[in-house]
């Protein structure tokens, strides 16, 4: 388990309980205003990404054992298996627990049970990597179930990346991957924002702006912005984040890609007309 970026060490000393968790759970479940569903929703997904600890049962192939200090410990040559829940459609996921309450709906409480104290990106990291067979997770699978699919932990994840200034330029080497399309009507604080970023910065020589989705994620895959950057190679992570960093507050919850107009997808795109194109001796 790691502490997750961004949130404090867990004090294991202190019982995992979510009550934050719960109670937008339950004020979701009671919602009947639609803006007021889709608020709550946010806020449920925000408490799930930054801020919960979650109990996972875990079986150990060798029991922990108990250094000079009493701590415990790993024997090498352990696996640790974790519990997963299996659906009608055949589909798996992790199991997530909220605190011990949960837990004892269907498990002894009586400490027999071993758990693991995980984070949303320890989670994420089990049901992103390419070997997994998880679908994602699922919150209190004996009670109030609460699902996680995969597509929902990817985009979770890239949204905290993005909340937390991590937005890293992406190489696409293949434009088959993605769909693009121009990006039309842009949000005006976003476009003066990107434009005021882009005139100030004499390194940027272009910049163009699309829609992007992920046919690999379904149909219901969120848009993403997608922004192709002609500059020196040497700079292109600088540039990354004063792109991102002047963007940030109008992306209302969109991803947004960097990418070289050098390289795979973004010399393809930079055929298309320019959003902005520096003219000759730096003149906007």
């Amino acid at each position: 388990m790691d502490t997750d970026n961004g949130k404090p060490p867990i004090d294991l000393d202190k019982p995992i309980e979510n009550p934050r968790l719960k109670e937008l759970r339950a004020r979701l479940e009671s919602a009947t205003d639609e803006e007021e569903q889709r608020k709550l929703q946010g806020e449920l997904f925000q408490e799930i990404a930054e801020n919960a600890w979650f109990l996972v049962i875990a079986e150990w192939s060798k029991p922990p054992e108990a250094n000079e200090d009493g701590k415990a410990f790993v024997a090498a040559g352990t696996t640790i298996s974790l519990h997963m829940r299996g659906t009608d459609d055949g589909k798996r996921y992790f199991e997530a627990f909220t605190d011990w309450e949960e837990i004892g709906r269907k498990h002894p409480t009586d400490g027999t049970t071993r758990t693991l104290v995980m984070g949303f990106d320890d989670l994420a990291g089990l049901v992103l990597k390419d070997c997994s067979a998880a679908a994602g997770f699922v919150i209190n699978p004996d009670g109030d179930p609460f699902l996680v699919d995969r597509e929902l932990v990817g985009f979770l994840r890239e949204r905290k990346r993005l909340a937390a200034g991590e937005i890293v330029e992406e190489i696409q080497k293949e434009a088959e991957r993605v769909e693009v399309a121009p990006l039309l009507g842009m949000p005006p604080p976003l476009e003066r924002a990107l434009r005021e970023c882009v005139a100030k910065d004499r390194r940027i020589r272009a910049l163009w702006t699309f829609l992007m989705r992920r046919p690999s994620q379904g149909e219901e895959s969120p848009e993403e912005l997608l922004f192709v950057f002609d500059a020196p190679p040497d700079c292109r992570r600088e540039i990354v984040e004063s792109i991102a960093a002047a963007t940030k507050p109008h992306l209302d919850g969109r991803m947004v890609n960097l990418v070289s107009s050098d390289d795979g997808l973004g010399k393809d795109l930079s055929h298309e007309t320019p959003f902005y194109r520096r003219k000759f001796l730096g003149l906007f």
